[in-house]
């Protein structure tokens, strides 16, 4: 975490519970939430439980999974690495609830295949 400001410190340090940040451009927001999603997973631990990072820009995605790449570096092994998600805020309702299960509402036999 080094680097930070002490106000980007205290947001990533925050406690486990729903947090909205707000800020101007180029203040480093990404990084900031970067950071978080790392610290979060980290104190979750072996958890099963999963941690979501959404942005409705592909752009911002992009950004975020290879700023994660580099921060979950420093992540102890075990620690649920795999357990984050970082996607676009449609395509994480398309993956984790509209594929999975809208077939059953629809009468399909099966859900459908991901998208290549």
């Amino acid at each position: 975490m080094t680097g930070l400001s002490s106000e980007q410190k205290a947001i990533v340090d925050a406690a486990l519970a729903p947090l909205s940040v707000v800020a101007c451009a180029g203040s480093g927001k990404t990084r900031t939430a970067v950071q978080r999603v790392a610290e979060i997973r980290k104190r979750l631990g072996d958890h099963r439980g999963r941690v979501a990072l959404l942005s409705f820009s592909n752009v911002a995605v992009d950004t975020f999974r290879s700023s994660f790449q580099l921060a979950a570096q420093d992540l102890a092994a075990g620690v649920g690495r795999d357990r984050v998600e970082i996607d676009t805020l449609d395509g994480f309702i398309t993956g984790n609830i509209l594929r999975p299960h809208a077939y059953r509402t629809m009468g399909a036999t099966q859900a459908a295949p991901a998208a290549s």
